[in-house]
């Protein structure tokens, strides 16, 4: 993100670039957008300020200087300068262009509109920021108009996009989605039911060889040029977004993913359109912790969100209903982890949470586990909580560890395997001489191919301390005291709140990945330890290839397979506003499969 800030501002500071210079990069339009609520809107309820489009800009985008463009990138951006007082109503803001010069008939074409919901004036000097990255070949087909006429509202399939910049043809289109503003009923829009907002767009188009082509790598198909990970922007108006989880809360078979902000910002729902972002805000009000799940808890066959809160803390069912989300408080608790599973086998989904160590919520410093079974009286659900203790500490993770047919829960260096009816063994995966670090990030797969689940950890808190990466593996027998200790990063700061178990580069094996916070010393490293590891009858002899993905950092972040090529991707974010980068992204996986070299 700093080197893509870094070439907007360039961008911004040099007025016009010739076109016979064949820039790489080039500004159709940056101008600011006023509205002024106490002058009435048209009575579609949008506003157009038409924007010169740079006069040195070619007026034909198919001729022999500009041929770079035709598989370009455009970039929009909108910053939120200033507004009056909070809006309510979805703000949808597209930018396009119409009235075409020596064009008889009058067609539109437009971007893919971004939805700004629950804007809040921003701080002086520190607009919110939105923007959106697709290929200028995309609006072909989707956002292409005639504007009057018999043909009106259908596609100008006839056109081509590129003959379209000509002066003085742009615009900035700002809707308010919701039209109902004439609070009063006298037939007129007062400054007191709409407030004044002043918006900044700004249009760049990326050709091949340009820092935001190449890095973006939106090639429909394509690899990034490094064989990486490709780095997209979702959302910039989460303050502190502590809470990130995922899964498919519309059922269309695409992976979403859910932010909540733990200072501004409310809990968001990000629906992936091929991944195209549809924000949909959760709840407004609250601020949530670091934790949450996606799951249908009541089993009606709409998936639903379970979040948990921040001051007050509270674990919050969301529940998914045909007009939105219906909010229901299961317990008032300070937690830091949650997991959803049906830990019972009654057949209904059960919660279990656990607070922290390093600050704990009265005498709970994470030396407990709160298991919530869900119970039914007829069509009213309720919970049931029962507690089991545990070392102090944080981390929790919920798999059938023992192949057994039922979920066991797993935290530091002790796994809980379920008997049945509502209890628990205490086992000791971890000897004190192999992992002591009470605060842990974890992860649970099959890291040598064996068939049996090992556990993966990571030290989560404190900023200065040193610890390590490992994995621990699984024996036959599980019950079986102190697995052997295999090393992934024998020296890390205890930062790395995140860990997860993924086969990145398609070589068959699992990969470990792991992420650095905020608070440590720079850099703030996502990296990807690749397995190398032979297997040998002696187990698997360990050989990790470090991949560094980013610099930027995250906190509990999540992996699964966000664009739907087969290969897992990255999603997280940093966790605390301190002027840092703590926006939501996506790393998209663009590594070339091992698995073809290999012969596999």
């Amino acid at each position: 993100m700093k080197n893509l800030l870094t070439l907007l501002f360039i961008l911004v500071a040099v007025p016009s670039i010739k076109a016979e210079t064949k820039p790489s990069s080039f500004i159709v339009f940056d101008q600011v957008a006023t509205h002024r609520g106490d002058k009435q809107l048209y009575k579609n309820w949008d506003f157009q300020t038409r924007l010169a489009t740079n006069p040195d800009a070619p007026t034909d985008w198919l001729a022999p200087e500009t041929p770079f463009f035709d598989e370009g990138l455009y970039q929009f951006r909108v910053e939120v300068l200033r507004m009056e007082r909070p809006l309510d109503s979805p703000l949808h803001i597209q930018f396009g262009w119409w009235n075409f010069p020596k064009d008889p008939v009058i067609r539109h074409i437009a971007s893919p509109g971004i939805i700004l919901t629950d804007l809040q004036p921003p701080s002086p000097g520190k607009p919110w920021v939105y923007e959106a990255v697709g290929t200028v070949r995309s609006l072909d087909g989707q956002h292409m108009y005639y504007g009057k006429g018999p043909n009106a509202d259908k596609k100008a399939v006839d056109w081509d996009w590129r003959r379209a910049f000509g002066p003085n043809t742009a615009y900035t289109l700002v809707n308010p989605r919701d039209n109902d503003f004439d609070a009063d009923h006298d037939g007129k829009i007062t400054e007191a039911e709409y407030p004044d907002i002043e918006v900044r767009c700004i249009v760049t188009i990326h050709g091949p060889g340009s820092p935001v082509y190449e890095s973006t790598a939106a090639r429909e198909g394509g690899l990034a040029p490094s064989g990486g990970f490709v780095r997209r922007t979702i959302d910039t108006m989460i303050v502190a977004p502590w809470l990130k989880t995922v899964g498919d809360l519309d059922g269309d078979g695409q992976p979403d993913v859910v932010v909540g902000g733990a200072q501004a910002g409310g809990l968001v729902a990000y629906h992936n359109e091929g991944l195209h972002w549809r924000r949909q805000v959760v709840d407004s009000v609250r601020t949530f912790s670091t934790d949450g799940e996606v799951a249908d808890l009541n089993g009606d066959g709409r998936p639903d969100i379970v979040a948990i809160t921040h001051h007050p803390g509270a674990v919050v069912w969301y529940r998914a209903t045909a007009e939105g989300f219906v909010t229901e408080e299961v317990l008032s608790e300070t937690w830091h982890d949650v997991e959803v599973a049906d830990l019972d086998g009654d057949g209904r989904l059960d919660l279990v949470g656990r607070n922290q160590k390093e600050w704990p919520a009265g005498d709970d410093n994470g030396n407990r586990l709160h298991l919530s079974w869900q119970r039914r009286d007829g069509d009213r659900l309720f919970w049931e909580e029962t507690h089991l203790p545990c070392p102090p500490g944080e981390g929790l993770a919920a798999a059938d560890l023992d192949r057994d047919g039922d979920v066991d829960l797993v935290v530091n260096g002790r796994w809980y395997e379920n008997l049945g009816r509502r209890r628990f063994a205490e086992r000791v995966y971890a000897r004190e001489a192999d992992w002591s670090h009470p605060n842990t990030s974890l992860a649970v797969g099959d890291v040598d191919g064996n068939g049996r689940l090992d556990i993966v950890v990571s030290p989560s808190e404190l900023a200065g301390g040193r610890y390590k990466i490992a994995w621990f593996e699984a024996p036959k027998n599980r019950r079986q005291p102190g697995w052997r200790v295999h090393v992934v990063v024998p020296d890390v700061e205890t930062v790395c709140h995140f860990v997860g178990l993924a086969d990145f580069d398609g070589d068959g094996q699992p990969d470990v990945v792991y992420a650095e916070m905020t608070q440590g010393a720079d850099d703030d490293e996502v990296k990807v330890m690749f397995n190398r590891g032979k297997i040998t009858k002696a187990g698997l002899a360990d050989d990790w290839q470090p991949f560094l993905v980013s610099v930027d950092g995250s906190h509990s972040m999540r992996v699964f397979d966000a664009d739907g090529d087969g290969r897992p991707d990255l999603f997280g974010a940093n966790w605390r506003a301190n002027g840092r980068d703590e926006h939501v992204k996506l790393w998209l996986n663009r590594l070339a499969s091992r698995a073809l070299t290999l012969g596999r």
